[in-house]
């Protein structure tokens, strides 16, 4: 069977770029890259060398299409891709293959977090693949364990599940991280003293229930803790750290 190689990437944004990162380190290189941003499509023109065009046109006769856009943008683009020819999406949450489509339709999920910034090593990055047909998933299979060692089939109800948990363990983590950093610049303290304590909190995680290794006054209900905490805390810092704290508590069936 075989994999593609005329391959047509659709937009320009952090996950065009780091596909076609890894694209290009396997040996493939985009034959045109289609968007609605002339600007970073025009950086990504000169960083791979790839022609950046606005005419649908130009992505005819591709073996395939590969839609790095955002989710809004999926419920018009995807029926006219599929017009055209194969499409691909990286979408986590919308499911492409009950839209309208002349060509099969599919979705090969990286489960990361990406910017433009240096290239990921994108050999690690679970790859999770639908499609529209038995036989565009095979075809979708044996490319994306060209990309990557795990590869696993989900269907769309499970990848939407897939990428809460993706928001929790990601975004909402580095958000709390975000507000850490700036609270720990206004106290004076080194946030680089913390690394420790992340790295085992994460390491911890992987290797066991992260039930199993809460810690803290919240857990224990120590409440001449929780309440000191709170004394040196403002909004939004306080609500949540209340928030949370209830949570571990709820979790462990503590009283307030």
């Amino acid at each position: 069977m075989k994999s593609f190689q005329k391959i047509g990437i659709v937009g320009s944004g952090n996950v065009a770029v780091q596909l076609t990162n890894a694209l290009v380190a396997n040996g493939i290189k985009p034959i045109v890259c289609y968007g609605r941003n002339t600007k970073s499509g025009a950086e990504f023109s000169k960083q791979f060398d790839v022609p950046f065009t606005q005419d649908l046109s130009e992505l005819e006769g591709l073996d395939v299409i590969i839609a790095c856009v955002s989710d809004d943008a999926l419920a018009t683009l995807i029926p006219q891709l599929a017009s055209i020819c194969p499409v691909l999406s990286t979408s986590g949450t919308v499911d492409v293959c009950a839209f309208e489509h002349q060509f099969p339709i599919g979705v090969m999920y990286p489960l990361q977090t990406m910017t433009k910034t240096a290239a990921l090593p994108f050999q690690s990055i679970p790859l999770f693949i639908e499609a529209s047909d038995s036989t565009f998933l095979a075809e979708i299979s044996i490319f994306a364990n060209k990309l990557a060692d795990t590869v696993i089939e989900m269907n769309a109800e499970q990848r939407k599940k897939l990428h809460v948990v993706g928001v929790f363990v990601n975004n909402f983590t580095n958000h709390l991280l975000d507000l850490m950093q700036d609270f720990s610049s206004e106290n004076q303290l080194d946030f680089q003293w913390f690394a420790p304590l992340l790295n085992e909190t994460v390491a911890k995680a992987l290797k066991n229930p992260a039930k199993n290794n809460q810690t803290g006054p919240a857990k224990r209900n120590d409440q001449a803790t929780i309440q000191a905490h709170e004394a040196q805390l403002e909004e939004p810092l306080l609500s949540i750290y209340r928030t949370i704290t209830k949570s571990i508590q709820q979790r462990f069936q503590t009283n307030d």
